[in-house]
């Protein structure tokens, strides 16, 4: 269960629909229940089989029925995912094998199309009742109230495949799991935490205009990559962003042990070490135009500490580390690790609500001309802008 022990990656969705009220758990478990993963009666199959499973054993199934998955607000839904592929190399040099002792069997003659096949299908068969099926899981935790869902994955083949899981699972409610981009989280909880801390508050239709900037169509990444320079360059101040005050009062943020570079020719430089926003080599590599594509920043929140990697255009974490927790039974550890996963969530969506504010400004350009000075190691302070 890696979103509740450890550091886990995680990719964040919203649930569209509204589940039933009446009799809720129940039909919860039943449809669950109904989709649950079902070992394949045949040896011999090949390809990708999935179905829900226990979150602490993807091998154990008939554990659903409890309901021991449900701790409202929280859902926590395994998805079991079973491959079983033959290796294409190895089938094709056993089938040589075979059809070389064919043709010695029968004076030297050709082996003919047909029976070249059915010496494959015959290998296929046999091989796949030896070959074990690779057994992974994705971890889903679903918060019924806010309509949000967390998937400790970043894969979008096991996103995708989570998601048409659910989608059939729970048809009859016609609630389905939909991408939540990360520059939206600024039009909704963020703005209620920083009431009166950005002058302006952007529109879910200011938002969405400013998703499109092109920004000059600066690969690999567009308005995310220039958000993660914009945190490295803001993080240079010690007292940033607590400086805004409100709900931001005790928010400290910095650009930790790694940054990723990346081009438009996908040339990627790793940068890690101490202060790795203000070292030579990431200030010459955002000089000669390369954009973020990872950052780890490291986040505190008045006793509390995390670690996360945000990834790519999606701004999904890698190598998220939560604070210590006190131990406890599954219950108090799903409530205590969904609290902290959206504290960080919430923390992450606050830098770019401030983002959303700076970047929406007449001001930018100015801000802009500040921070390509800093990438030259002539760096202005960012309050002239």
């Amino acid at each position: 269960m890696s979103l509740f022990k450890g550091s886990f990656s995680a990719s964040f969705f919203k649930i569209v629909g509204a589940v039933p009220n009446e009799g809720f758990h129940d039909r919860l478990i039943n449809q669950v229940k109904a989709f649950a993963f079902r070992e394949p009666a045949d040896s011999t199959w090949a390809g990708v089989k999935r179905g829900w499973s226990d979150s602490q054993n993807p091998l154990i199934t008939d554990k659903i029925s409890s309901g021991d998955w449900i701790f409202e607000p929280y859902v926590v839904l395994s998805m079991r995912i079973d491959t079983k592929r033959l290796p294409a190399k190895i089938v094709k040099a056993k089938l040589e094998i075979q059809t070389s002792n064919w043709s010695k069997d029968h004076d030297g003659a050709m082996c003919p199309r047909s029976v070249r096949v059915d010496l494959q299908n015959i290998l296929k068969e046999e091989m796949l009742k030896k070959q074990p099926a690779k057994v992974s899981q994705v971890i889903g935790l679903w918060n019924i109230e806010k309509g949000t869902l967390v998937l400790d994955s970043t894969s979008k083949a096991n996103q995708d495949s989570f998601r048409s899981l659910f989608k059939e699972t729970f048809a009859q409610w016609a609630i389905t799991i939909e991408s939540q981009n990360p520059l939206e989280w600024a039009t909704k909880e963020a703005q209620k935490m920083l009431a009166g801390v950005v002058s302006q508050p952007l529109t879910d239709e200011e938002v969405r205009d400013q998703l499109s900037f092109p920004y000059e169509k600066l690969p690999p990444f567009g308005l995310t990559s220039e958000l993660l320079v914009w945190i490295a360059y803001m993080a240079r101040n010690e007292n940033w962003p607590s400086r805004h005050g409100g709900a931001v009062e005790e928010l400290e943020v910095w650009v930790d042990d790694k940054i990723v570079f990346s081009d438009e020719s996908k040339n990627r430089v790793a940068v890690s070490g101490l202060d790795t926003a203000q070292s030579k080599s990431s200030l010459a590599a955002l000089a000669k135009g390369q954009m973020p594509k990872e950052m780890r920043l490291g986040v505190r929140r008045g006793e509390y500490e995390w670690s996360v990697v945000l990834k790519g255009s999606t701004l999904d974490w890698s190598g998220a580390k939560l604070p210590q927790g006190e131990e406890g039974d599954i219950e108090e550890l799903v409530h205590e690790r969904g609290a902290l996963i959206a504290a960080l969530s919430d923390a992450i969506s606050v830098l770019v609500a401030l983002f959303c504010g700076v970047r929406s400004d007449i001001k930018w350009a100015n801000f802009r001309k500040n921070m390509r000075a800093w990438a030259q190691d002539e760096i202005d302070d960012p309050s002239d802008s």
